[in-house]
């Protein structure tokens, strides 16, 4: 009977250890693919945000130059074009701002502060070109610190480590 109980506890023994052995791989393994599709999910967020920034910036440039180097009657179909592929590219970086965090709310700000320039622009008027440009380099400042942020967010997420 003895050998029959040896032969009982090993066998408890061994299930608990497999058991254990099977809980911890599969914890890990989950922690692991977690970093890696948020490292991935939060990297291509990045990607579409640089794309969607840059295009809004070059269609409002467009626009505006083209209003102020030309007459708005000569071709408003190209206003009109530059001004569909702004509003489409604002409206994709807007959805993807985080409202709770500072430096979203400071993009958001200054994205609306271009869209007022084309109240004052008129052809021949040159300093509308000057404030836009002003408004893009403080945009593109702004992306380049809360892209920053982000890719350390990245780069900790796919150690594995958790970020606050």
């Amino acid at each position: 009977m003895s050998e029959a109980l040896i032969g009982l506890l090993s066998a408890v023994i061994g299930v608990v250890v497999g058991a254990l052995g099977t809980y911890f791989t599969l914890r890990f393994n989950y922690k692991s693919l977690y970093a890696q599709v948020v490292s991935q999910s939060r990297n291509n967020w990045l990607n579409e945000m640089r794309k969607y920034i840059s295009q809004m910036l070059a269609a409002k440039k467009s626009e505006l130059e083209y209003i102020v180097n030309q007459s708005a009657n000569n071709n408003p179909s190209i206003i009109q074009d530059c001004r569909e592929r702004y509003y489409n590219a604002k409206a994709e970086v807007l959805i993807r701002l985080n409202k709770n965090e500072d430096l979203p709310k400071k993009l958001e700000k200054e994205i609306k502060k271009i869209d007022k320039l084309v109240k004052k622009a008129k052809p021949g008027n040159q300093t509308v070109i000057s404030d836009f440009e002003n408004k893009e380099k403080r945009i593109i400042d702004y992306c380049r610190e809360y892209f920053k942020k982000e890719w350390e967010r990245v780069k900790q997420e796919a150690s594995g480590d958790d970020y606050d």
